[in-house]
């Protein structure tokens, strides 16, 4: 069933120096305190993308309107016996980003998350709408991500914020070895609002003591394991 979110919203991301800033006491602290929403967990990714790698290119080049396609999964399971994947297509639109979602079929082996024909034939029999198919006919997996992440709520429940950390890659041809490559990752923090909050969302985002950054994940884990220059 597609879920497309019915608004767009503003994804300001900033880099947090390291693991032992007291990151919720700080919020917290704030004009507009904020309190954790949801418990943490660990987020899988696998990013698909075209033969001659037209998102990454278009990440490189700050193209304004761009999408990306990923597979997405949690470590925990349904009853510790399903888990259940989901299809993104992130959508970004100059400084705004939303997102379509698919769900796909639920799987019982997490190996079957990580193995190409597995997840062709997941794509294939998941009543995906034939426009989702035909795009996919294009593209590849080509990168695994993976990072644990807390979720942070203002009290007034307008403005969201998420703190990923741990974060890893590793290039999907590479299934061996299953930690993938941290790389010394900073940690990233995302404040998270619609556009009716931008005048909150611009104030606490500069409360922030971070420095705000263009980040990307999928551009930093294909540099770092897919391109030879990468540094």
């Amino acid at each position: 069933m597609d879920q497309l979110s019915t608004f767009y919203r503003y994804e300001r991301k900033f880099v947090v120096p390291n693991n032992s800033y007291p990151l919720s006491l700080f919020l917290k602290t704030l004009q507009v305190p904020f309190r954790e929403a949801y418990p943490s967990r660990i987020i899988n990714n696998v990013y698909f993308d075209t033969l001659d790698f037209q998102s990454f290119a278009e990440n490189v080049y700050g193209k304004a309107d761009r999408v990306k396609v990923r597979m997405r999964w949690y470590d925990e399971s349904v009853n510790n016996k399903e888990y259940q994947p989901q299809l993104e297509f992130k959508i970004k639109r100059a400084l705004l980003g939303t997102k379509k979602t698919y769900a796909l079929n639920a799987v019982e082996d997490r190996k079957e998350l990580v193995d190409k024909q597995a997840i062709y034939q997941n794509l294939a029999t998941s009543g995906l709408p034939p426009n989702v198919l035909d795009d996919l006919k294009v593209r590849q997996p080509v990168l695994i991500n993976r990072y644990k992440r807390k979720y942070f709520e203002s009290l007034n429940n307008r403005i969201r914020i998420t703190l990923d950390t741990d974060i890893s890659f590793r290039r999907f041809s590479a299934i061996n070895n299953a930690k993938g490559h941290s790389y010394n990752t900073s940690n990233i923090l995302e404040l998270k609002y619609d556009m009716a909050q931008e005048e909150l969302g611009r104030k606490i985002g500069n409360m922030l003591p971070f420095r705000l950054s263009k980040f990307s994940k999928y551009q930093m884990g294909m540099e770092r394991t897919f391109f030879y220059y990468a540094h």
